[in-house]
């Protein structure tokens, strides 16, 4: 049901990965920039992938996410 990271790959459009957020963490806004959300997941298998969210997905997920929550994604 849940596809490992490491399957990942560019010949399908959708994935359900089930992965632990095992740290969040909030860039403020500098300079130019804005402020951005940044997440590392790891699956069951310990295989890592980051995210980061600009402002409008950080707005939506900002109080959703918490380090070591585990989401269907």
């Amino acid at each position: 049901m849940f596809t490992p990271i490491f399957e990942l790959d560019n010949n399908r459009t959708s994935w359900i990965l089930k992965l632990r957020a095992i740290r969040v963490y909030f860039v403020p806004r500098w300079a130019k920039g804005g402020d951005s959300m940044e997440i590392f997941f790891h699956d069951e298998h310990g295989t890592r992938i980051h995210a980061h969210l600009n402002r409008p997905e950080k707005r939506k997920f900002e109080n959703q996410i918490t380090e070591d929550g585990v989401y269907a994604i």
